[in-house]
């Protein structure tokens, strides 16, 4: 049995509002991408110094207790966030929501290409 893939092409034309409400959106998620991924990073850099510092002889043995970066935590972070800067309650939250799970996930699922600065 053959498996056929279909795919469609189309093409947007918004108006001027829509066009500046999904810039605001594309915009809001790289910011809250980028914030998450720095705190990822964060945790990551705390949990190698401190198996370095094992490897080294300085430690009897790597205990870090960290917290690990998790998806929950991340949500709540950017609920928070989004409390106390006025331009991040202008986008649906959803999207600010499911684009925090990405830093996670990264070595699973790609960010949209929107994301990807080049």
């Amino acid at each position: 049995m053959e498996t056929y893939h279909k795919g469609f092409k189309f093409r947007l034309y918004p108006t001027t509002e829509q066009a500046t409400q999904m810039n605001k959106t594309i915009g809001c998620c790289r910011f809250s991408f980028n914030l998450a991924l720095a705190k990822q990073k964060e945790k990551d850099l705390l949990w190698w110094i401190t198996e370095e510092m094992f490897q080294n002889g300085q430690l009897l043995s790597n205990e870090w207790k960290g917290t690990r970066f998790s998806a929950n935590a991340s949500m709540k972070d950017s609920t928070e966030f989004k409390k106390t800067t006025s331009w991040l309650k202008e986008v649906d939250s959803t999207a600010i929501q499911n684009i925090t799970l990405f830093p996670i996930y990264g070595c699973k699922t790609k960010p949209p290409m929107y994301l990807v600065k080049t």
